[in-house]
């Protein structure tokens, strides 16, 4: 397929990036990942929508945060 080059420059429009209106949720997630500013830029996100939120930094750490994290659920349940 061959797609002819255009004659016309492009221009440049100022965009304006809508901010998504938090929606509250209910729920914990745990964030697994070795690259701290990826994991809190995922945290934060998670966060302003409402999630509790866990994190770690490996695998090791995320099963660790996980063992913790279910006692003490089980602890508020019974």
């Amino acid at each position: 397929m061959l797609l002819p080059a255009s004659q016309k420059r492009p221009t440049l429009k100022s965009a304006t990036i809508p901010t998504p209106k938090p929606r509250y949720s209910a729920g914990t997630v745990l964030v697994v990942d070795d690259e701290e500013m990826l994991r809190k830029l995922a945290v934060t996100a998670l966060r302003s929508y409402g999630y509790e939120v866990l994190e770690a930094q490996n695998g090791a750490e995320a099963l660790d945060v996980l063992a913790i994290h279910s006692t003490a659920a089980v602890a508020c349940a019974g």
